[in-house]
């Protein structure tokens, strides 16, 4: 085997182990967010997540796999505007997405767009589609 094989051979293998343990921390964080936000809820609520024996993070609702740490803040967006009824946004039930009027995205079970979500043109939107605005 050439030098230059063996140098190759050796840098492969080193790149594995810390690929793994990028991927192990992310997994962990996953986990860690995922109980923080079940313990966060009122005690009648039911917990938003699961955690199987082997670390796997899912929707407790659905059984949807979370396989990123910014889907977690994503889940609890979207099952608190799917227990609201989403007022000032257009469902899309396939997708799994909610949209502004104007057709922007606001919210989907991986993505939160704050500014389209809780924005002011949101309340504009729904005052416009009918709702009456609270005291």
């Amino acid at each position: 085997m050439s030098l230059r094989k063996r140098i190759q051979a050796l840098e492969e293998g080193h790149d594995k182990p810390a690929e793994d343990s990028r991927v192990a921390e992310a997994l962990r964080q996953i986990r860690e967010q995922a109980l923080h936000a079940n313990r966060c809820l009122s005690q009648h609520e039911p917990p938003l997540f699961e955690v199987a024996a082997d670390g796997a993070v899912t929707c407790a609702a659905d059984g949807k796999p979370v396989t990123d740490a910014a889907q977690i803040f994503a889940e609890r967006c979207w099952w608190a505007e799917m227990d609201r009824g989403h007022p000032g946004l257009r469902y899309d039930r396939e997708g799994q997405a909610l949209y502004t009027l104007a057709g922007e995205l606001a919210l989907s079970r991986t993505y939160v767009h704050l500014a389209h979500l809780m924005g002011d043109q949101r309340m504009r939107d729904w005052e416009a589609d009918g709702a009456q605005r609270l005291p």
